[in-house]
């Protein structure tokens, strides 16, 4: 039982270090990362365009769904991690809650350290409505498995 609550300690910390680093990256790298990324997006989109109507998306674009992405990924790890430490839906919503947004606003906090970095409120949103949907899934997802295994007894 106490591996269980180690190595959720670690994949929450890797998982918000992993963030934290992207933070950290003065403006010319993040620009840089970011475009490369929109670049790799857009020339899967291309490929993609023959079958379907889709436009490449932005650079603006791509660094939102990173903020989303990165937090839903978070947000669904503490979850996972919670649950299988046994405990409630309700206690795991609300830790995983807690820490996402503590996580987002630390992630904020830590790009007004780096050159050419600023705090946005905006982003803070989007880490938000990653955590968020993370746990809305979880709990239907858990529900649903739940009906499952009564259903099958």
């Amino acid at each position: 039982m106490k591996y269980r609550s180690i190595l959720s300690v670690i994949l929450i910390t890797g998982m918000i270090c992993f963030i934290f680093s992207f933070s950290l990256q003065d403006a010319p790298t993040s620009s840089a990362l970011s475009k490369q990324v929109t670049a790799l997006v857009s020339t899967l989109v291309e490929q993609v365009e023959t079958l379907t109507t889709l436009t490449p998306p932005s650079n603006g674009t791509i660094r939102a769904l990173a903020h989303f992405s990165l937090f839903f990924i978070l947000g669904c790890i503490c979850m996972l991690c919670f649950l299988c430490q046994r405990r409630t839906l309700l206690y795991a919503s609300r830790a995983t809650f807690l820490i996402g947004c503590v996580a987002a606003l630390l992630d904020e906090t830590l790009q007004l350290r780096s050159l050419g970095r600023s705090f946005q409120f905006v982003d803070i949103g989007k880490d938000v409505l990653g955590i968020c949907l993370s746990v809305v899934l979880v709990v239907i997802g858990t529900k649903i498995l739940k009906c499952i295994v009564k259903i099958r007894m």
